[in-house]
């Protein structure tokens, strides 16, 4: 009778338990839900937006991005950093990195390496430097 009683508690605490960690398991689940359908919206505008953008790239360069991308997990594209592919990390011939630097050049250069598609990100231009006029001009009041 008395291991009967203590087996009922037992299974009344087990229960109680259980209801709270089912009313946790569903909040849980809502906010996933919710967090869920947030990112469902967010991924559907950013591929319209990328649709949107890939209806002004050239043809040929979108067919062959589409080709190299599932090759380097989605990612075609590297950028020439200094001398190196910074897609791996190779260090590139001068002569391809010249091509990339011409400024005029609208020529699609690969990696040799990776078969990315390469660019370069010239640095913004640097200021004039002040002349020696103009420090001069600028001098600190307590010297004066």
């Amino acid at each position: 009778m008395v291991a009967s009683e203590e087996h009922d508690r037992q299974v009344k605490a087990g229960e109680k338990a259980l209801a709270e960690t089912d009313a946790g398991a569903k909040a849980a689940k809502q906010a996933i839900e919710a967090e869920r359908a947030k990112l469902t919206g967010q991924q559907s505008s950013l591929r319209a937006e990328r649709e949107r953008d890939a209806a002004a790239v050239p043809p040929q360069l979108l067919e062959r991005y589409r080709i190299y991308a599932p090759r380097h997990h989605g990612i075609a594209v590297a950028l020439l950093d200094g001398e190196t592919c910074a897609g791996c990390r190779v260090h590139l011939r001068p002569h391809i990195v010249q091509r990339l630097k011409r400024a005029e050049t609208e020529e699609i250069v690969e990696c040799e390496s990776c078969g990315r598609m390469l660019y370069f990100d010239a640095p913004p231009a640097a200021a004039p430097a002040a002349t020696v006029e103009e420090s001069a001009a600028v001098q600190d009041p307590a010297q004066e």
